[in-house]
């Protein structure tokens, strides 16, 4: 892991106009502070396209924001039959690109971007080194309970994990392209009667031999409530996508997960045993996590800054004291989305029978997402 950031990453003040495309349900704190960091950017030129489900949704709201009706056009999708809503919103954005949009920037309304992030996004491509650029979250507690410790625990364990270029999976909250790499790669066509939208979109781009790049400075901070209810259903549905649209990720996942389990199953049964190597390996396991903890810690400061160091304290103590639970608890939840069907998403339970085959079961359409 690389945790040294670059100081001065390329950025760009004004370049080719780009098009920011927010998939949303529901109004939050999350969202009125994305909206919020998304207006202070100091790139130019950029607009903003809000799709939502309905036009009672009370994401609309967020347009009330200073500077966002200015820079806003808002989209209703309409409710998703054969698909997630979040793609159905997505499908919807797109319709209203116009043609002077030249970048596309798909964005998700629950992390928190610097006022340089359009900028980052923009100076790869525009210099013409990558064709894709995405990036990951960092997840931090709004709240430290014990759901959202948990939640960023595992989360930052999968945002520290080495990132090979060669099979980068594209992250919906921020991945951003020039717009007719999006249609050369048939975006909008893979999008209808499919659940996820970037995992599936990383396939698209590579079948379309673009260049990818999730450069460590495109890690953006992403403040998070959950509960312990939350985390059943956040972690499977992670995994699910993972499961259906990124096959070779998915055996992996399924081979590696255990092996942290299994290992740590052996050496605290050795060592009760009394055996030597037993006690050593444990030794050595806590030695590890201890040093990644203060490695993630690192990382938090560069991003976060010092203030959010506070609510991540209780996720350093986990990963410090509590590997072995940490890895039975990632192991259980992911192995809930890799053999499982049925997934909760913004209140709305659907089953996913194929990667194109989407059944919507029951809604709730007053819950965000």
């Amino acid at each position: 892991m690389r945790v040294r950031l670059p100081r001065n990453p390329p950025t760009l003040e004004t370049g080719p106009a780009i098009a920011v495309l927010v998939a949303c349900k529901g109004e939050s704190e999350h969202s009125r502070k994305f909206f919020q960091h998304l207006m202070a950017q100091r790139y130019r030129p950029f607009r903003v396209i809000l799709a939502v489900e309905s036009a009672t949704d009370s994401a609309l709201n967020l347009l009330r924001l200073p500077g966002v009706t200015e820079r806003t056009e808002a989209v209703i999708a309409g409710q998703a039959h054969d698909s997630s809503q979040k793609v159905a919103n997505v499908i919807a954005g797109l319709a209203r690109l116009r043609p002077e949009d030249e970048i596309l920037v798909l964005a998700d309304a629950d992390h928190v971007p610097p006022p340089d992030w359009l900028g980052r996004v923009a100076a790869p491509i525009v210099a013409g080194t990558v064709d894709v650029v995405t990036g990951y979250r960092l997840s931090v507690p709004r709240v430290p309970t014990l759901g959202s410790c948990l939640t960023a625990a595992m989360d930052n364990a999968i945002c520290t994990a080495p990132r090979p270029d060669f099979h980068v999976l594209c992250w919906g909250g921020c991945t951003a392209a020039w717009r007719h790499n999006w249609e050369k790669a048939g975006f909008r066509e893979g999008l209808e009667g499919s659940f996820n939208d970037d995992v599936m979109v990383s396939q698209l781009f590579r079948k379309a031999g673009f260049r990818f790049a999730m450069p460590r400075h495109m890690t953006l901070l992403t403040e998070i409530t959950y509960s312990l209810k939350g985390l059943l259903n956040y972690a499977p549905r992670q995994y699910m996508q993972v499961r259906w649209y990124a096959p070779w990720n998915r055996w992996w996942c399924r081979l590696l997960l255990p092996i942290p389990v299994l290992g740590w199953t052996a050496a605290i049964a050795a060592a009760a045993l009394g055996y030597g190597w037993g006690w050593a390996t444990v030794a050595a396991g806590f030695a590890a996590a201890i040093a990644k903890a203060f490695l993630r810690r690192s990382l938090v400061r560069q991003i976060a800054g010092a203030e959010a160091l506070p609510r991540w304290r209780c996720v350093f103590w986990l990963t410090c004291l509590a590997p072995p639970l940490l890895a039975l608890v990632h192991c259980l939840l992911a192995a809930k989305g890799l053999f499982g069907r049925t997934v909760v998403w913004a209140g709305t339970r659907y089953r996913i029978d194929a990667p194109k085959r989407v059944v919507v079961l029951d809604r709730r359409p007053d819950l965000a997402a």
